[in-house]
């Protein structure tokens, strides 16, 4: 432990701890702790991007196929018949479909080698017959585990009661991070599973562009000064008022009549302008893992705390971070103070509770 004060200065061209004087009582040993736990990770979005990257075209989304189904093969842990119905009907239909009979009088099934499960899956926006797309697969019933389990030919559908793939194949069994410990560790979750390309697309959803007379586009992060943006960029590309901002979320786009019959070069190049998003400042913290992300255009006002061994004065002018390299003096800074994943969220939290972050905290 210091038996002085080790005051330490960080200056920082707009981010966070703007001319901070940071006063710790305890011995600078480094961040190695905050790396092991990836606390901290910041995210500056006021550079230039692709429309396509910030925004997607109304109708261009995935659309949500689930069925039941079973998986056979399992090694004595799958559903208990007298406890899952379910699991018993679902299979003496699917011997049914097979001709065999399992309704018979002194037909009596008990077998631990099956289990129900739900299957899902989503369907991208223009995949046509042929195509195949991965699959979720869960146990419905007792199953202890799904691992060595196949399962067998399942129809997927949509909303609307229509099969629009079909789903088979050997389990892949998922891990799962227990967001404990450092290095974090992971365990293998026995009654969830994936099949990669496990289902084949039977019906595609029939979307088309072909007759629209305008397009909307949906930003991924609603935003007024962003949506703004995206309408100012596009009309100054198109050197004409094609485009409308009605909303944060929204764009409204005319259709020019020259682009009637290709409107696949209309939406390449409207993905294609570029513009700058205004995001509001963010921290997002997870507590579960210790993962702490810190948008851009972070505000801390002048404030004192005091917290542990740490006394912290921050006196000095807030600033915004505008570059990669104040995010670097931030980390420096915050290496040299030694402070721990869980110590930093602490901080974050009190000068959120005293309105001294100028900041939205999530937390998850």
């Amino acid at each position: 432990m210091m038996k002085g004060k080790f005051i330490f200065t960080i200056l920082l061209i707009g981010f966070f701890f703007n001319a901070s004087h940071c006063v710790a009582e305890e011995e600078f040993t480094g961040f190695n702790q905050l790396y092991e736990n990836k606390a901290v990770v910041a995210s500056n979005t006021s550079q230039s991007v692709r429309v396509k990257d910030i925004a997607r075209f109304e109708g261009a989304r995935g659309n949500v196929l689930m069925g039941f189904g079973l998986v056979v093969g399992l090694s004595g842990t799958g559903d208990t018949l007298r406890n899952t119905l379910f699991t018993q009907q679902g299979l003496e239909a699917f011997l049914s479909r097979l001709g065999v009979n399992s309704n018979g009088a002194g037909v009596n099934l008990r077998t631990k080698n099956v289990a129900a499960v739900t299957v899902t899956a989503t369907l991208p926006p223009f995949l046509s017959n042929g195509h195949t797309i991965d699959v979720d697969v869960s146990a419905m019933g007792d199953a202890t585990s799904l691992e060595g389990g196949m399962l067998v030919a399942t129809p997927l559908l949509g909303p609307n009661g229509k099969t629009y793939a079909l789903a088979q194949g050997s389990l892949l069994m998922n891990e799962v991070d227990t967001g404990r410990g450092s290095p974090r560790t992971s365990k293998t979750s026995k009654t969830k599973g994936t099949i990669p390309g496990g289902a084949t697309v039977e019906l595609s959803t029939g979307f088309s562009y072909k007759d629209f007379s305008e397009i909307k586009l949906i930003l991924l992060n609603p935003d007024a000064k962003t949506s703004f943006n995206i309408a100012n960029g596009i009309n100054n590309v198109f050197n004409s008022n094609i485009a409308t901002s009605v909303d944060p979320a929204n764009v409204i786009i005319k259709i020019p009549s020259v682009y009637s019959g290709n409107m696949m070069g209309f939406l390449t190049r409207i993905g294609d302008v570029t513009v700058s998003p205004d995001n509001s400042a963010k921290i997002i913290i997870n507590e579960q893992t210790g993962t702490i992300v810190i948008g851009a255009d972070v505000q801390i006002s002048k404030s004192a705390l005091s917290q542990m061994n740490l006394n912290l004065t921050i006196d000095d002018n807030t600033a915004i971070m505008n570059s990669n390299d104040t995010l670097q003096t931030l980390v420096d800074g915050l290496n040299q103070m030694g402070l721990t994943t869980r110590d930093i969220i602490d901080v974050l939290h009190n000068l959120h509770s005293i309105g001294a972050l100028q900041a939205e905290i999530i937390v998850k």
